[in-house]
């Protein structure tokens, strides 16, 4: 028989006494409420997610650029060591790749100053997302990686041709290859230069291609966003100095070339069977 003291030690003990049953209860039901009071700020926040930002468009970003690290140029990632040679580097998360899996939604054709800055030269400007996510970025072909660029938008032509795909709805692959010679000026060089595959069913060798509704519909929207997007061209170097918009001159009759979503470029040229072993200096892509 307990005294007196134990039995209101015994008594305290018990009301202290947590039962595992109704505490596992109140848990539950704070979280039910918890997701109440989300779900109905999810809804406001969606009705008034664009509140402040009207005025803001794409031109006002700064939109992450996709390059190729050459030799001749040190990138550092984000953990301090050096980029590899013939990597993808993302600027915005500072990581490399080996290749990088996009979709390319628009591409635009731009003259600027050569690598020299002793003239103009052509460049193609493409913006895309990272696939399967709502990244963006952009990246520049110039000089030998023109020459990527052409076969890839001659491939293009040909499926918009048999199968009706815009370029937003094409599963592609971007890597790079290596290239190396021997300038006019008897320099030599070794550098990497784009390549962008189009992706293809083992089986029926045709295109994979974006077929979920609401995806086809996000990319849609991003590719009208860059197609409203001014473009003066510039150069790869201030890329990442620069938001949006371009500046370097430019002619502005290329634009018009631009008509479609799907970034169409009226005279991409045939990839030629063959390459050139000498290249003028400003042909180096970097």
């Amino acid at each position: 028989m307990d005294t007196p003291g134990q039995a209101e030690a015994r008594k305290t003990a018990d009301a202290l006494r947590v039962d595992p049953e109704k505490e596992e209860a109140k848990m539950e039901a704070a979280k039910a409420s918890l997701e109440i009071q989300r779900r109905k700020l999810a809804t406001i926040f969606r009705n008034d997610v664009v509140i402040g930002t009207e005025d803001i468009g794409v031109d006002d970003l700064n939109i992450p650029q996709l390059k190729i690290v050459q030799p001749n140029k040190r990138i550092d990632l984000a953990n301090g060591k050096r980029a590899e040679d013939g990597y993808l580097y993302r600027t915005d998360t500072r990581e490399q790749m080996p290749y990088a899996d996009v979709t390319l939604l628009v591409v635009r054709k731009v003259y600027t100053q050569n690598y020299k800055k002793d003239g103009m030269e052509r460049q193609h400007i493409y913006f895309g997302v990272y696939d399967d996510t709502n990244d963006p970025f952009r990246m520049f072909s110039r000089g030998w990686s023109l020459e990527g660029s052409r076969a890839f938008m001659t491939e293009v032509k040909a499926i918009q041709k048999k199968f009706y795909y815009p370029m937003y709805a094409l599963k592609v692959r971007v890597s790079t290859q290596p290239k190396s010679g021997v300038t006019k000026d008897n320099a030599e060089y070794a550098v990497f230069s784009s390549v962008f595959s189009i992706l293809k069913d083992e089986e029926t060798g045709e295109p994979m291609v974006e077929f979920r509704e609401d995806r086809v519909q996000e990319l849609r929207k991003f590719a009208e966003k860059f197609m409203a997007m001014e473009v003066n061209g510039m150069e790869d170097e201030d890329a990442e100095n620069n938001s949006g918009k371009y500046h370097a001159n430019v002619d502005h009759q290329i634009q018009d070339q631009v008509q479609k979503a799907n970034g169409e470029v009226k005279d991409a040229e045939p990839v030629l069977s063959g390459v050139e072993e000498t290249i003028a200096p400003e042909d180096i892509p970097f």
